[in-house]
């Protein structure tokens, strides 16, 4: 049939080089740019197009398939990376390994780097459970202190309704309930910072006015009023006054 008969021509040309070549005819090159006399590559043909896409990443994981080629992780670095990496890392595994990262991270030196303090952002979701047992293990390894922090969403009335004034302590009191729940079925106990605000500000905000070294945040939860850490991870990243981890 025409389905298996493509398929055979994408298997013959992932065999041999042709796939560089096919590859190479859909990367664009931007002469001049950014400065005179560099002639910059642009990717984003490959990108633009599923098949073209497709064909890039099984040659990635082609590549790495045998055994002793195969990486124990796959850490997709800048912003090609993040797109790259993270689909080959998937497609590869779906390897458990929480990434280090922090604003210009490559002026410290390890031995400057402080672990007093580890600060956890809950989005109270389902991975909540697990970036707290994570960061709890990480500070009893490392003797730190740990604390708690949530960032609840903004409370706002329509235009010419007035605002709630209750409202704000109930949601306040839900999301300090499901914290100590969490607290209690783990048998921990941890200061809770709570905040209103968006995400990315109220959580740094919180972990740099409580004194945090080291952000731990969650990353596999799905995006919602109360867990949207996951969506904004990179705004924390960048934002944050002390190193992220994100778990």
């Amino acid at each position: 049939c025409a389905a298996e008969t493509l398929f055979q021509k994408y298997r013959t040309m992932m065999q041999d080089h042709s796939v560089t070549d096919y590859l190479r005819s859909h990367i664009r090159t931007v002469p001049d740019w950014p400065s005179p006399g560099v002639q910059f590559r642009d990717i984003t043909p490959l990108l633009q197009n599923p098949r073209v896409f497709r064909v890039l990443i099984d040659a990635f994981v082609h590549r790495y398939m045998e055994p002793g080629l195969r990486p124990g992780v796959v850490a997709g670095l800048d912003a090609r990376g993040f797109i790259l990496g993270s689909v080959t890392a998937k497609v590869l595994h779906d390897a458990d390994c929480p990434v280090w990262t922090g604003v210009h991270m490559e002026a410290a030196r390890v031995e400057d780097v402080r672990l007093g303090r580890v600060a956890v952002g809950l989005d109270l979701r389902s991975q909540s459970e697990r970036t707290l047992m994570w960061a709890r293990r990480f500070a009893q390894e490392t003797g730190a202190e740990m604390a708690l922090v949530h960032a609840m969403p903004c409370v706002s009335a329509a235009a010419g309704e007035p605002v709630d004034p209750e409202w704000q302590q109930r949601m306040e009191a839900g999301a300090q309930e499901e914290i100590d729940g969490l607290l209690r079925r783990l048998g921990w106990a941890a200061p809770v910072l709570l905040a209103s605000g968006e995400a990315p500000e109220t959580v740094c905000r919180l972990a740099r006015d409580w004194g945090a070294d080291l952000l731990v945040i969650g990353r596999g939860s799905a995006s919602g009023i109360l867990g949207r850490l996951r969506a904004n991870a990179y705004s924390i990243i960048r934002q944050s006054h002390c190193p992220v981890v994100s778990v």
